[in-house]
Order: structure tokens, then sequence, then C-alpha cells
């Protein structure tokens, strides 16, 4: 559970939101106290540096793979959409790929489930192109606000994409997402990777932060 967002805070509190044992020893300059705000040692910190802070969500992805063909038409080229990260019926739709050990945080993304984590690109096209990495939660309850509560950034094997950098796409009803625009050449095929993720059948590191 996050640190409050106003009121009093006490180091207890950001203690055991790190994971240390209420009561036991800490300094406000330990380095995974410091982490909550991004402060270096010795630096000089408020106490309101502090509020609605939360440890990061890690997850591990086991990378699945699928594509989508279409074939040319009078008024539309040939196209093979390679899809490789994790899926549950979103994108494409109907289709089940990949899995995560953790789908859920209720410090993150307003405590919903994400649906689905996934880069895509069309293989047909030879040269370099921007595909499309997205991640998108189950909104059917409610929506998730654009902001630093949701995450600040998220960084999938040592890439890092800001929030603030990526195209945010709200349904009622439906789903909340997040899409980044990565360059790059897509493989003919369900076994390479594709950034930022793994080869399919390989792990993969994702860790959501609220901090700096």
């Amino acid at each position: 559970m996050a640190t409050p967002s106003s009121g009093a805070i006490s180091l207890n509190e950001m203690h055991v939101e790190v994971g240390g044992s209420s009561g036991s020893t800490v300094s406000i300059d330990d380095s995974d106290i410091r982490a909550l705000t991004g402060k270096s040692s010795g630096a000089t910190a408020s106490w309101n540096d502090y509020y609605d802070k939360a440890k990061d969500w890690s997850i591990s992805m086991t990378v699945g793979a699928t594509n989508v063909f279409s074939a040319a038409g009078d008024y539309n080229a040939e196209s093979n959409i390679r899809y490789k990260g994790y899926n549950t019926t979103f994108r494409p739709s109907g289709t089940n790929y990949g899995s995560m050990n953790d789908y859920a945080d209720s410090d993150f993304l307003g405590g919903q489930t994400i649906e689905t984590f996934n880069v895509s690109g069309n293989s047909t096209v030879t040269s370099a192109q921007d595909t499309t990495m997205l991640f998108a939660t189950d909104s059917s309850s409610a929506l998730v606000a654009n902001n630093d509560t949701a995450f600040k950034k998220v960084t999938i094997n040592s890439n890092v994409y800001n929030r603030s950098d990526a195209t945010y796409v709200a349904n009622s009803g439906d789903r909340s997402q997040w899409q980044w625009a990565i360059n790059q050449t897509v493989p003919d095929n369900n076994t390479s990777a594709m950034t930022p993720f793994t080869a399919p059948g390989n792990s993969c590191s994702i860790v959501f932060s609220r901090n700096p």
C-alpha cells in the first residue's frame, strides 16, 4: 500500500512500503527509502517528497507470439501483423499468448488487471517501421486516470518508457491503454524477438514505477 498522500507521514510507513518490518531499524538515507523519491545518498529531502509513493511493481513475463495474415485485395496490400508479448482475448481479438506472474497491483493502474502487453508490426514491410507497443487494463468498472499515481514509467529489459511519452486511450466501460511507437524491423517469424521483449518462450522483466 502506498504511503499517505497527505497529513502525517512516518519513516516507519516508508519502511513498511519498501518491504521492511514495522518497528525495525531504518534510516532516511537507506537506499530503498531513497529509491521512493530518486534521491542520492546524503541529498536534501522534504517529508512532502515522500507523499503518495509506492514500491516498484515487478513482473516476469513469459513472452508469447501470434500473427494475423491478410491477403492483398483491390484496395489494400498484403500484411502479416506479428504480435509478441502477452495477451488474453484483446489484441488481436480472441487470441491468447504468453503469460505473466502478476497481473494487478493495488498501487498501480488503479488496481486493475492488465489484459494485454505486447508489441506489433507488419512483417511484410522489410525495412524499419514504427511498431506499436501497448498495454491495456480491464476498465469495465472504471477508467484508469492518466497520471503518476497510475504509473510514472515502465522498464522492460532495461528499456525505459515514460507514461508522459505514451498515447493514452480510454474507452468508458471497456479499457484504458497506453501505447508507444518503437522503430524497428519486424522479423518474418514468430520465434525472433521484437523490442522491447525477448524472443517468445523466454522470460522478460517488467517493472512499473511511480517514483522518479
